[in-house]
């Protein structure tokens, strides 16, 4: 891979938020039989084999940018998960606070009638 194909894929890199922490490389495409490299350039074969390369490539980016969508989405339902439980047991408590001090309020009332 050449000095400029890797400048571009790590700017791609950059772009969508990888990095190496995150177990992703994109930089790592298979070769396959009858890559651009085995034919002279400027022929028919050679077009083709670049653009199976480039297709391959544009898939692995868009498996890429899948995966940290997918783990992006995860992350925040698990999130939402634990904030909806949290606001669920604040909404119980205040229920329950609201019945006594309502309870109370009529104690209190039927205090000053009496």
């Amino acid at each position: 891979m050449s000095d400029l194909e890797f400048y571009e894929l790590d700017c791609l890199q950059d772009y969508i938020g990888l990095s190496d922490h995150e177990g992703i490389d994109i930089t790592n495409f298979d070769k396959i039989k009858g890559s651009e490299e085995d034919f002279p350039a400027d022929t028919q074969d050679y077009k083709k084999a670049r653009k199976r390369r480039q297709n391959r490539e544009s898939a692995a980016r868009a498996r890429a940018r899948k995966k940290i969508t997918i783990n992006q989405v995860t992350d925040e339902i698990k999130l939402l998960e634990g904030l909806s439980e949290q606001l669920t047991l604040e909404n119980t408590k205040l229920k329950v606070e609201n019945e006594m001090l309502k309870k109370e309020l009529e104690f209190y009332k039927s205090m000053i009638l009496e």
